[in-house]
């Protein structure tokens, strides 16, 4: 099941980070301030424990009508099920429902799902940055590139 998430999750979160780098982890302090926005999901599983979560934020760029996502996760042991491309699309549905476009870092790896799944939205802008997370989190052990994009709503 997927519901609404806060604040109350940020420990949960913060304490759940394994499938991420350790230069890439962030703690309590960041996710209650990202989660205060009220504009994140989590997926929910069989026994009621989070197994994964999609956290937009107001956008710092484009601050007036986009949100940035700032992360899509589903821990280990649920991945490969299909459930990052639900929150994902649980996502889209609902920044479209409020009239958002949405700004995005996505994985080469992840970038079939962000850039063509996207209901309610056309792909505005797509730049690849190399080298993306070693420059964002100033580490030299993320050697992974980085598609930035952006979807403006369809209609708008």
């Amino acid at each position: 099941m997927i519901e609404p998430i806060g604040v109350s999750y940020a420990q949960y979160i913060a304490d759940h980070q394994e499938m991420y780098p350790e230069a890439m982890r962030e703690g309590i302090e960041t996710w209650s301030k990202l989660l205060q926005h009220r504009m994140s999901w989590g997926f929910f599983g069989l026994t009621n424990e989070l197994e994964g979560w999609i956290i937009f934020t107001p956008d710092e760029i484009y601050p007036d009508d986009t949100a940035y996502c700032y992360d899509i996760a589903v821990l280990p042991h649920r991945q490969l099920r299909g459930l990052g491309q639900r929150l994902w699309l649980i996502g889209c549905l609902e920044m479209r429902w409020r009239g958002l476009n949405i700004r995005a870092h996505c994985r080469k790896t992840s970038y079939h799902l962000l850039s063509t799944k996207h209901p309610g939205y056309k792909l505005a802008f797509d730049v690849l940055r190399p080298n993306h997370y070693n420059k964002e989190y100033e580490t030299d052990q993320i050697n992974e590139d980085a598609h930035e994009i952006l979807l403006k709503v369809i209609g708008a």
